[in-house]
């Protein structure tokens, strides 16, 4: 029987998106909202050329994009042994996937 549930730590790497504080602050509370209570969590907005997962996470980004949007899938090839799932949406649609009640 467990009589607590035990806390998550989780460490979130993004990349510097925002231009504005107050947008990165609006950001992080919308994220807070979706996070469960017994997660804790720190948030981290960094140039990705500043670290390595979040430059690599950048890579593959342009590499699927580069795909779709101008039909060049060289960059994409290289990845195509790890890739598990893929799956296209449109900002919109992803807003409302993530945002909504």
């Amino acid at each position: 029987i467990h009589l607590w549930k035990p806390r998550v730590c989780v460490q979130i790497i993004l990349d510097r998106h925002f231009h504005r504080k107050s947008d990165e602050e609006k950001f992080n509370k919308a994220l807070a909202e979706k996070t469960e209570e017994r997660v804790d969590y720190r948030i981290q907005h960094v140039e990705s050329q500043q670290n390595l997962m979040v430059n690599l996470a950048d890579f593959v980004a342009g590499a699927m994009l580069t795909k779709y949007n101008k039909n060049n899938s060289r960059f994409r090839d290289m990845l195509k042994d790890n890739v598990v799932f893929e799956k296209i949406m449109n900002w919109t649609e992803l807003k409302r996937k993530s945002f909504s009640n």
